[in-house]
């Protein structure tokens, strides 16, 4: 259970990404925003802390999305949408991911609904992920962003949780019907 100390961690946390200076995709560059290691920070930071209140506040047996996958799209949301400050495409990735896990807790969600919400999830995760691949030609460049990677990395998790939720609860909805 979350305590109140840890939810004001949390609050903390996520008042602070807000307050934060202007970053670009390219940290490493002169720029006034932050660095890339900065952005992977606030993004750890703020998915390890949504993984235990997603768990004890909003997970149960019917969730759309497991506390895992939830942690994990937080995660390339929050990368996403730090980086997209001076970039609309990568703002507008970012805040599709966060906007499609609000909208999962925040409503009541059907087998329908879920459904959709899953897709939803996991083509704007495809399309991000295609995305950096058709944007950063250079192997060598691709090879030493290390924040392009993690990020890569994540939503690779993401997506394979995703299937192997959907998987799972079509299997035990085959099961129940055969019973």
């Amino acid at each position: 259970m979350l305590g109140l100390r840890q939810a004001r961690v949390l609050v903390m946390a996520t008042s602070l990404v807000f307050l934060l200076p202007f970053v670009s995709a390219h940290g490493d560059e002169a720029s006034s925003g932050l660095a890339n290691y900065q952005v992977l920070g606030i993004a750890m930071a703020t998915a390890v802390l949504a993984f235990p209140l997603f768990a004890s506040k909003f997970y149960t047996d019917n969730s759309v999305f497991t506390p895992a996958v939830f942690s994990f799209a937080v995660f390339t949301g929050m990368v996403h949408v730090l980086l997209g400050i001076n970039d609309r495409i990568l703002l507008i990735g970012g805040v599709s991911v966060l906007a499609i896990l609000f909208l999962s807790i925040s409503s009541w969600m059907d087998q329908k609904k879920t459904k959709i919400s899953r897709l939803a999830l996991g083509g704007v995760t495809i399309t991000m992920f295609i995305g950096y691949f058709v944007s950063n030609h250079d192997l060598h460049y691709v090879l030493e962003d290390y924040l392009g990677i993690t990020t890569k990395l994540s939503e690779i998790a993401l997506l394979t949780g995703i299937y192997k939720t959907q998987v799972t609860q079509n299997k035990e909805k085959s099961e129940d019907v055969s019973a």
